[in-house]
Formats: structure tokens, C-alpha cells, sequence
């Protein structure tokens, strides 16, 4: 009897989740990563402030936009359009709504609130980092052709924090709890691909630098794992909470 209690407990702590409830090396594997991308992340701020550009901005800047094939110069725009105003936040909008449909209500709470707080988030850090424009003369005779100006401020990228922080998870959201392989496996393909695209496409849309997208990959990366953390952490208590509130047959 008391080993079948001590097996309901232990369901019972891996059901709640968490990083309370998770071995403790994954919660040291994750605050690992959080406090070095922290660091990579405060150091690149610290010199966007200062400088306009890294040594290395122009020439990776220059290779991505020198590839333009129809079918790569076409995924781009695609990439990006999903990441830019309503278009954002109407497809953000319809990934919540459909998680709530399908019962998954605690991972659309937290998938509303991961999304307006990155973007938050990316437009305070735009504010205080206030990154060095590169003059718009200067611009046009590196890069020709160019017919619109790099928004302001370029540090950080928002369509890259945005889309690891909220398409990472909706990634991890699928992988465990989708079981179907006809349906898994598109959902993972284009939502991982969304996140493994919006880095390069920036710099190839001359939206962003090199280096902004760099420092949103560990920006993006801390968000992500936060989000996991609070996922974990309260979606045991909100299904008990539901399971309690619902009215017992027969009262």
C-alpha cells in the first residue's frame, strides 16, 4: 500500500510539472544557458550603444543579400511578413484561439502573455540601448538598390526574439502533447522553420544588423526558457484548479 501511494505522488509531482518538480539537472542545464546568454546578451548591448557597427555587419550583411534566388528571396518576405504588425498579431491571435479550442487553455494563457511581454520587452530595450543609426547616404552606397531605411532602433530584433520566444514554445507544445505523426510532424517542420529563417532573413531585408540578430538569439533564448519555466511551473496547479471546480454528479 505504501508503495502504491508513494507511486501515485510521484505521478502526481511528474503530472504538476515544473521547474520545482523537474530533475534537478535540467533546471541547472536551464539556468546555465539563461545566465551565459545573459552575459553574451549584456555585452553586445553594452557595445551597441557605443558603436554603429561590428566588423564583421557589412560583409555578412552584403553575402545574405548578394543569395537572392526567387525561391529564397520569396521565403524571406514570407518570413518576415509573418512577424510584421497585424499580420503578427493575427496569426499570434489565431495560435491562442486554436489552443484554447483544443483544451490546451494554461498554454494559451501563457501564450498570450509570453507574446505581449516580448514585445514589451524588445521595445524597452530598443529604447534604452538606442543603438547608432548608420547614416541613410552611407547605406545606399554599400548597399545599392536599397528602397527603404533600417527601422530605429535596430537593437534588438524583434521578429527574432518574438519568434523564438513564442514559435519556440508552440515548437515544445507540440512535440509533447501532439501524438499524431500526420499531424506533428508539419506543425514542427513549419513552425521550427519559422524559427530557424526570421535570423538571416532580417539582415537580408536590411531590417536589422548582424549583431541585433545575434544578441535577439540570446534574448529570444532567456525568453524562451522563462516561458517553459512558468508553463511548467503552473500547469499541474491549473488543472487541478478546473478538475476541483467543476460540479460533482448527483449534488
Amino acid at each position: 500500500m505504501a508503495n502504491l501511494t508513494e507511486s501515485e505522488a510521484a505521478q502526481r509531482r511528474a503530472a504538476a510539472g515544473g521547474p520545482g518538480n523537474a530533475p534537478n539537472y535540467h533546471i541547472l542545464l536551464g539556468g546555465s544557458i539563461m545566465l551565459v546568454s545573459a552575459l553574451c546578451f549584456l555585452a553586445l548591448a553594452y557595445i551597441a550603444h557605443n558603436v554603429t557597427l561590428f566588423s564583421f555587419e557589412i560583409p555578412v550583411t552584403q553575402a545574405l543579400r548578394q543569395f537572392n534566388p526567387p525561391w529564397f528571396d520569396l521565403l524571406m518576405n514570407a518570413v518576415n511578413w509573418l512577424g510584421t504588425g497585424s499580420e503578427a498579431v493575427a496569426f499570434v491571435f489565431a495560435v491562442v484561439i486554436i489552443m484554447f479550442l483544443a483544451g490546451w487553455r494554461w498554454a494559451a494563457v501563457v501564450c498570450a502573455v509570453d507574446a505581449a511581454g516580448i514585445w514589451v520587452l524588445n521595445i524597452l530595450i530598443g529604447i534604452v540601448v538606442n543603438r547608432p543609426p548608420l547614416p541613410q547616404a552611407e547605406l545606399s552606397q554599400l548597399f545599392s538598390g536599397l528602397t527603404q531605411p533600417m527601422t530605429l532602433p535596430s537593437f534588438p530584433s524583434g521578429h527574432v526574439t518574438s519568434f523564438i520566444g513564442i514559435y519556440g514554445f508552440v515548437c515544445y507544445l507540440v512535440y509533447t502533447r501532439v501524438k499524431q505523426p500526420w499531424l506533428r510532424i508539419p506543425l514542427l517542420i513549419f513552425f521550427g522553420a519559422l524559427v530557424l529563417l526570421i535570423g538571416p532573413s532580417r539582415p537580408y531585408m536590411m531590417r536589422h544588423w548582424p549583431s541585433d540578430v545575434l544578441a535577439s538569439l540570446f534574448l529570444g533564448t532567456i525568453w524562451l526558457i522563462l516561458t517553459l519555466y512558468v508553463y511548467l511551473w503552473g500547469k499541474g496547479r491549473f488543472v487541478r484548479h478546473h478538475a476541483s471546480s467543476r460540479p460533482v454528479p448527483g449534488a
